[in-house]
């Protein structure tokens, strides 16, 4: 005989039906605990590996510089060092226009073989120094717009056709009776020994008038050297070899002689009466002195403040 069923009540049923649903929503919110923690653990490991790429060009863009800027650096270097031996003047300079300034005397000669960087044709056969061309012409020019004509008659010689003169003239005083010496002595007050002449810097001109083409001292008595004597400054030209100056430059009085030296030059020369030699070694070089001359009376700010902070550390030591 079959058993009997026992009727179930409405309480047990809703109980049963409460923890169904308990277990349901159990069960769905610890997959959905799950599903969220794997998604968590994969949007970090996304951050990271970003970080990581965004990280890798940047290094690049570093380190691309980082190799590129030496050899930039490397270039300007190697040019630097070859300029200075461009940019430097042959001969007797320490400043960018001391080549107008060369000296060539027996005391301090030019180096063998000594030519100007580039010569121009002044006159039919005559050439100079390029780089005072045009200031000869100008001088030239408006000397002839006053009425007066100047010729030039001598200006650039070669180390050999200044040996060639120096020799012939030796030779002409040995005809006149003079001893060797004597002759040697006298020709180099005339025509200097190669490597000492002015000629050869290609910075001195010889200049007459057609009227008087004679080299003597009556030269200076023409309208010409008087005109030259009074204006060639204004051309940065000066009177190379002064009459009451031949003590100092061993040179004879040359009126027709004219050396370029720069307008700034050639202005303080001529209105302090000097020759070269005296404003080199004298005018210049006592401004140069100068310079360099700290009063002692009067230090410099920065001395001073040098000297405070000096003792304050002493102090604190």
């Amino acid at each position: 005989m079959a058993k009997k069923r026992k009727k179930r009540t409405p309480r047990k049923f809703i109980i049963r039906r409460l923890l169904l649903a308990l277990i349901v929503v159990g069960v769905i919110g610890g997959a959905g605990w799950l599903i969220g923690n794997k998604r968590n653990s994969s949007q970090g490991q996304t951050e990271v590996s970003q970080e990581t790429e965004s990280s890798q060009p940047e290094a690049s863009v570093l380190q691309e510089p980082e190799v590129s800027e030496p050899e930039q650096e490397s270039q300007p270097k190697s040019e630097s060092e070859s300029e200075p031996e461009q940019e430097e003047p042959a001969v007797h300079s320490s400043e960018d226009d001391e080549w107008q300034l060369m000296l060539a005397s027996a005391v301090s000669p030019l180096p063998e073989g000594y030519s100007p960087p580039q010569l121009e044709t002044v006159a039919p056969g005559y050439q100079v120094d390029s780089r005072i061309a045009p200031a000869l012409k100008r001088m030239m020019t408006e000397a002839k717009a006053e009425g007066i004509n100047l010729v030039i008659c001598s200006a650039y010689r070669s180390e050999e056709r200044q040996r060639e003169l120096y020799q012939k003239k030796i030779a002409e005083h040995e005809a006149m009776g003079k001893t060797r010496e004597e002759a040697v002595a006298v020709a180099a007050t005339i025509v200097l020994p190669p490597g000492t002449s002015e000629h050869q810097t290609g910075l001195a001109v010889d200049i007459v008038t057609p009227e008087y083409q004679v080299l003597d001292e009556g030269f200076a008595e023409t309208p010409a050297a008087k005109w030259l004597a009074a204006n060639s400054w204004k051309y940065g030209f000066i009177l190379r070899y002064p009459k009451d100056k031949q003590d100092i430059t061993n040179i004879i009085y040359e009126p027709w002689h004219f050396r370029y030296v720069g307008e700034e030059h050639a202005k303080a020369i001529y209105e302090g009466g000097y020759c070269l030699e005296e404003y080199l070694y004298g005018v210049l070089n006592q401004k140069r002195l100068e310079s360099f001359v700290i009063s002692p009376s009067a230090p410099s700010e920065k001395a001073a403040e040098g000297q405070s902070e000096a003792e304050t550390e002493e102090k604190e030591q």
